[in-house]
């Protein structure tokens, strides 16, 4: 969470980088809880690092909930402006929300 989740924020990761060649820094979020701090964060901290998206979702960060499509679309646009690859969480049909597929598809 780039230090958000810890009310801190990306600069302490920016002063000490990892001193090793061929580094990408990771992002998780939840669009349905993870809100503009997180997403401003991904914005600053993806100016001066590295970032793969290795996991999201547009519902809650329990992987369940009401999804936010609205704020899922921000954080699509962001990373699609800055070029920054990403994969989504639960590409199943499994019982919550933030299945990808019906459940009983697969």
């Amino acid at each position: 969470s780039l230090g958000v989740s810890d009310g801190r924020n990306s600069q302490d990761i920016i002063n000490a980088p990892v001193n090793f060649p061929n580094i990408m820094y990771t992002f998780h979020f939840y669009a349905a809880s993870h809100r503009d701090n997180y997403l401003n964060e991904l914005d600053r901290a993806s100016s001066v690092l590295p970032i793969f998206v290795t996991e999201f979702g547009t519902q809650t960060y329990s992987g369940d909930g009401a999804n936010d499509f609205n704020m899922a679309d921000r954080y699509m646009e962001l990373m699609a402006r800055k070029k920054i690859s990403w994969t989504n969480w639960n590409y199943s049909d499994d019982f919550r929300s933030g299945a990808i597929w019906k459940t009983g598809t697969c």
